[in-house]
């Protein structure tokens, strides 16, 4: 074959995770030569990732993954009351997905007086790639464009409430398509009331316009199984930050449990999700809570923080299949791009 056609072959191929081994055998050239082709893919932009494991050498196109990419908002406020209601891991598009639940959890935070809904993560399913394909059977739709108009149409509304979100891995694996597709620039482009704040994390400056004054919150959906302790992690995150990186507040997504502490001066708390738990989860072992959390941070005519109540909204039984009856949940008129 011609080095271009080996190219485009080994774009198709590196789609999925693919051993050197593989590679070389499937385009029946030498892996030294499967090497120089990915260093060339690399040089014309695509983001090839080369692993070392204990069995050889493994390559992928992991797409338009930001790595280390540190993403920043900021919003401003006049009152020293500022209401936050905070929800991970909605999974939609999942026959497991409880979009009653969410629609009840955006009402009851709208009767608090929440203006502003922190999504952490994981707001679709996305797919399943490579020995994980069997969990799509529990997958309502399969690709990038049908996921976000099921956003579009689905995803609660209520007038003068903005949710701001970051993507998870399941948000980022049509990534890992041909597609190379990030899900959660198109929502934003087509729900004028979601705004996307990045891939996986998003320090989020919220500025006094008074004083100016600053108070910051972090926003992340890190990797990873959630240990038997479940405050482990997170505590070990603050303990490798450098202390004038520290946030006022941690919010994390992704490992599914109910938790919040003061570590180092932080506020950390651990959002659970509106799911229930899927097959994947059950396979793992993961323990699954469902709910949500509303932060009231009360400030000081100067700006500081005075006090933060957490009200936790727990939801004990989910709804079978609730995918199949939910009633969309849209109160004043949709703001659509």
């Amino acid at each position: 074959m011609e080095k271009q056609e080996l190219l485009e072959k080994l774009k198709v191929l590196l789609v999925k995770e693919c051993s050197l081994e593989y590679l070389a055998h499937e385009l029946e050239i030498t892996e030294l030569e499967v090497m120089g082709l990915t260093r060339l893919l690399r040089e014309s932009g695509e983001n090839i990732n080369v692993i070392k494991k204990s069995d050889g050498i493994y390559i992928e196109n992991i797409g338009d993954v930001k790595v280390n990419v540190r993403n920043t908002y900021t919003i401003n406020i006049n009152e020293n009351t500022l209401k936050l209601l905070l929800i991970s891991d909605t999974r939609l598009c999942s026959k497991f997905e409880q979009m009653s639940i969410l629609n009840n959890i955006y009402k009851v935070a709208h009767e608090m007086g929440v203006k502003k809904v922190l999504h952490l993560g994981d707001l679709t399913e996305g797919i399943y790639m490579g020995n994980k394909r069997i969990y799509n059977q529990a997958v309502l739709h399969h690709n990038p464009e049908s996921q976000v108009k099921y956003v579009h149409d689905n995803y609660p509304y209520i007038n003068g409430m903005e949710t701001l979100f970051i993507t998870g891995e399941h948000d980022l694996s049509f990534l890992k398509t041909k597609d190379k597709q990030d899900i959660g620039t198109d929502i934003a482009e087509q729900r004028e009331d979601m705004i996307y704040l990045g891939q996986r994390n998003c320090l989020i400056r919220v500025r006094n316009e008074s004083n100016n004054r600053e108070t910051l919150i972090d926003l992340r959906h890190p990797d990873g199984v959630i240990p038997y302790t479940v405050s482990y992690k997170p505590q070990k995150i603050v303990d490798a930050m450098r202390e004038e990186d520290l946030p006022d507040i941690l919010n994390f997504g992704h490992f599914l449990v109910q938790d919040t502490f003061y570590h180092h001066g932080v506020l950390v708390n651990q959002v659970p999700s509106i799911c229930a738990t899927t097959p994947e989860m059950i396979d793992k072992g993961y323990n699954n809570i469902i709910g949500a959390t509303v932060l009231t941070i009360r400030f000081t005519n100067k700006g500081k923080i005075q006090s933060i109540d957490r009200m936790f909204l727990n939801y004990r039984s989910i709804i079978q299949e609730d995918f199949k009856t939910f009633k969309v949940l849209s109160e004043g008129k949709k703001l659509v791009k």
